[in-house]
């Protein structure tokens, strides 16, 4: 089986790369690097100049010497939606794909050709009444936010593998706190928080399922402001 990809994650602030090595049914991780990014390139989960990125990812890539190039990017933005979708079963997987197409316009008022979207099929049950119905959890996006981060990645060199919401990574690196949580718990409801610089993300998750997901243009600089301005400290006072 192939190494996984380099996971990449491109805040608003800085780069993080991880390398991971499978060891069983286990990951390990090998490596993490770090760098800052310069105001702008990145403003609220969306890349504002592709160009300004490419360049930062590539000397980001040089500068820590990574020989892998190809990249999995975590999304989380307020133009990338997750919606729980249920319906009757569908067996056909293409009617099953346009069914839900259209139920992602609902959310999206853009034409469908502006939105990209994938689901995955979570339950299937009968109803009250026998019917036989599925629930999918369905991420939506608009196209020109994905086409950004792709362009990004590429201008860089490097191969984009996958473009993942990142509200799954982070419930995937919590999945022993979930399942803590949840212990005996028969509805076990978990919230996540991922609380970056410039914004936070936040994801509700269900018996092992996401729920909602929502990113908040709030995080810990608004702290470090709030305490600065308050007790007159400077910056680094506050930060620290």
């Amino acid at each position: 089986m192939p190494a996984p990809p380099v996971g990449l994650d491109i805040t608003a602030t800085a780069l993080h790369a991880v390398v991971l090595k499978k060891r069983g049914k286990k990951y390990s991780l090998i490596r993490h690097a770090s760098m800052q990014l310069q105001p702008g390139l990145v403003v609220d989960g969306e890349v504002v100049d592709v160009a300004g990125l490419s360049a930062a990812i590539q000397q980001f890539w040089s500068q820590h010497g990574f020989k892998d190039k190809r990249v999995a990017v975590g999304i989380a933005n307020q133009r990338c939606i997750v919606r729980p979708v249920t319906m009757s079963r569908i067996k056909n997987p293409k009617e099953l794909r346009n069914t839900i197409g259209f139920e992602v316009l609902d959310h999206l008022p853009v034409p469908q050709e502006n939105v990209v979207f994938d689901f995955h099929t979570v339950e299937s049950f009968r109803d009250e009444n026998g019917v036989e119905r599925q629930r999918h959890v369905v991420v939506m996006s608009y196209r020109d936010s994905m086409e950004r981060f792709r362009d990004a990645v590429l201008g860089a060199g490097l191969k984009l593998q996958r473009l993942d919401l990142a509200g799954f990574a982070l419930m995937r690196s919590s999945l022993r706190a979930i399942h803590a949580a949840a212990d005996g718990v028969q509805e076990g409801v978990v919230a996540l928080c991922d609380i970056g610089a410039a914004s936070s993300n936040v994801v509700i998750v269900s018996n092992g399922t996401c729920e909602l997901n929502r990113q908040i243009s709030f995080g810990t600089r608004n702290f470090t402001q709030m305490l600065s301005e308050h007790f007159g400290w400077s910056v680094n006072d506050a930060e620290r």
